[in-house]
């Protein structure tokens, strides 16, 4: 099927095009597919452009059908609106997965397509079609980035052994597969234990030149500001090019120009660290090390979680990976946001009290938080991957458990 051509296509800009999202286009008529574009990377032309340009003058039969999975962008952005493109085609017929969700678009592209007299369906592969962009439906309807858990633990739900050794729990394919899952994310989200415990590298797979954010949830400043999160950060600002003004950026990205004077846009990591009640003295020690430093609402020196994910929508990071320590964990179970825990089992036992909810509290049967496994459990190694998808806050299971120091 042509649409579901269409959103293979489109899932190979996913973690390249955000804050925008990942479109497929495929052109067909009669079983035959003519012409084919996605949108490969952010500032890049959008998949209908893309399409476009490949037929290149080509003849266009009058029964072709252009299938979209998200409706074609009527705004200015980075790029011209695509519905001008498509209006000014021969394309007559449209089946368009599901509309967007942004209000700059939102019907706007169909309305104008149907108004010259085009033919236009909504609704194929609509349900996967908005899968397959969640952390940008989500950023435009909720107003908040999607949050993911990811855990790594024993088949016991231990983080570390009895002494707290944590390298390694799961084995190498299954921590390939987290560099992956880093790769595609806006940002990577740890609290301060973690990093004071495991001073950890937050790296995506090696070779990815697509790097996220790395945020620390630490309300008083109390780690240590050139920990190795600090000096990888400026290992990698230190390889980019420095032939262009950083004035204007959105999300992670900010625009390079090249020899001949094209305009290219280059994914810049950044450092955050988010903080409820800052001293003052810490704060600009922050700052002056390089760091951004979030504000966030909380009270008694927590932070609020909620809060947290606004911003970063507001920020342009629509996707968090969080990789919580049992704290941290807690704070995003008891009210959320959550919307799906990304679970990595070793099968192995450890035994002890270092489990990934052991900061939750014991619930009764009646307030259990209930969760819906995804479709398949993947094997890395010996290792398996859980998804479990549509996690809902239930209200605080915990008074205060919602914000996180």
């Amino acid at each position: 099927m042509a649409m579901q051509s269409a959103l293979v296509l489109a899932r190979r800009g996913i973690g390249k095009t955000s804050p925008n999202p990942a479109v497929g286009a495929v052109l067909h008529s009669r079983g035959e597919r003519i012409a084919e574009g996605f949108h490969a990377r952010f500032g890049g032309p959008h998949a209908e452009r893309r399409l476009l340009a490949s037929l290149a003058g080509r003849r266009v039969p009058s029964r072709a059908v252009l299938c979209l999975t998200l409706e074609p962008c009527a705004h200015h952005g980075k790029t011209p609106p695509c519905v001008e493109a498509l209006l000014a085609s021969r394309i007559q017929r449209f089946v368009i997965a599901t509309a967007d969700p942004n209000p700059t678009v939102r019907g706007r592209g169909i309305r104008a397509l149907r108004a010259d007299g085009r033919e236009v369906r909504v609704g194929l592969l609509a349900r996967e079609a908005r899968e397959l962009n969640a952390p940008f439906f989500i950023a435009h309807t909720q107003g908040r980035a999607r949050v993911s858990l990811k855990i790594a633990s024993s088949l016991d739900g231990m983080l570390a052994d009895f002494e707290g050794h944590s390298r390694w729990i799961t084995g190498g394919r299954a921590r390939r597969a987290v560099g992956r899952l880093r790769a595609i994310a806006d940002a990577v989200v740890v609290g301060r234990g973690t990093v004071e415990k495991d001073d950890p590298r937050l790296r995506a797979t090696p070779g990815n030149r697509y790097t996220p954010t790395r945020i620390v949830i630490d309300s008083r400043l109390a780690i240590e500001p050139g920990c190795r999160l600090a000096r990888i950060w400026r290992r990698e600002v230190g390889s980019l090019p420095r032939d262009a003004d950083e004035g204007e950026r959105v999300g992670n990205w900010v625009p390079r120009w090249n020899r001949v004077g094209g305009l290219r846009w280059v994914r810049r990591p950044r450092l955050i660290a988010v903080t409820a009640d800052p001293p003052a003295a810490r704060r600009s020690l922050f700052l002056r090390s390089g760091w951004e430093v979030w504000d966030l609402p909380g009270s008694g020196g927590h932070v609020d979680l909620l809060a947290l994910a606004r911003r970063a929508s507001r920020e342009g990071l629509h996707d968090l990976l969080v990789e919580p320590g049992p704290r941290l964990a807690a704070g995003f179970l008891s009210v959320g946001p959550v919307d799906r825990i990304l679970m990595f089992v070793s099968p192995r036992i450890l035994g002890g009290d270092r489990g990934w909810t052991g900061h939750l509290g014991p619930l009764p049967l009646k307030q259990s938080l209930r969760i819906k496994l995804g479709a398949k459990i993947e094997r890395f190694g010996e290792d398996l991957l859980i998804q479990a998808i549509r996690m809902r806050a239930r209200g605080s299971v915990q008074r205060g458990r919602g914000r996180m120091r």
